[in-house]
């Protein structure tokens, strides 16, 4: 198996450390809702392919544990942006302004999920989160890769506060105008 080479742990570290910090940089400079999420999943799909180098009982604690999280988060926020998006027209984050009040059951949910792909405690994703850093030190992993991953996770945050916050309660002039009402169907999945 491809486990037994001697230089497989490592280049998965190396390659899902790069993927982790290229996407979050991508990111960082995308517009469209559901293309910033596209590319902070990049990062976790990176991220993941860390942990899976790192081995052992720990890393693969924290590989389950963070795709569980990371399911549930961000399942919330392309609902989130689904809604927005179909109740705007309008796909681009820095043109949704202050959504909030005429959608205010989905700002709710994207809020909680934005919380929880920052790692904030008390939602699961923080235990996930702190499973993440148990596996790197528990691995030995140097200070360039808790670096890199502690710079990912920072990422992370900005991903989840600029999809959270941006389009539902921030902007100025008037709100964005809203189409039509959220859907109890669209919502109670983000908001469970």
């Amino acid at each position: 198996p491809l486990s037994s080479m001697p230089a497989f742990g490592p280049l998965l570290v190396f390659f899902g450390a790069l993927t982790l910090l290229v996407a979050g940089l991508r990111a960082s400079m995308q517009g469209g809702f559901k293309a910033i999420l596209a590319q902070s999943t990049v990062g976790s799909l990176g991220l993941l392919v860390l942990l899976i180098g790192l081995g052992g009982d720990a890393a693969s604690v924290a590989v389950v544990t963070f795709i569980l999280a990371h399911a549930l988060y961000k399942a919330a926020l392309f609902f989130c942006a689904g809604t927005a998006i179909h109740a705007t027209h309008q796909p681009d984050v820095l043109a949704m302004h202050r959504l909030g009040k005429g959608l205010p059951l989905t700002a709710t949910a994207c809020l909680l999920a934005a919380v929880a792909i920052a790692g904030l405690p008390p939602l699961f994703a923080f235990i996930a989160k702190e499973t993440i850093f148990e596996a790197m030190l528990d691995d030995g992993a140097g200070m360039v890769l808790l670096a890199a991953v502690v710079a990912g996770n920072a990422a992370f945050v900005m991903i989840g506060m600029t999809a959270a916050l941006r389009p539902f309660f921030m902007g100025s002039g008037t709100p964005s105008k809203i189409h039509h009402a959220e859907s109890p169907g669209l919502v109670a999945g983000p908001l469970i």
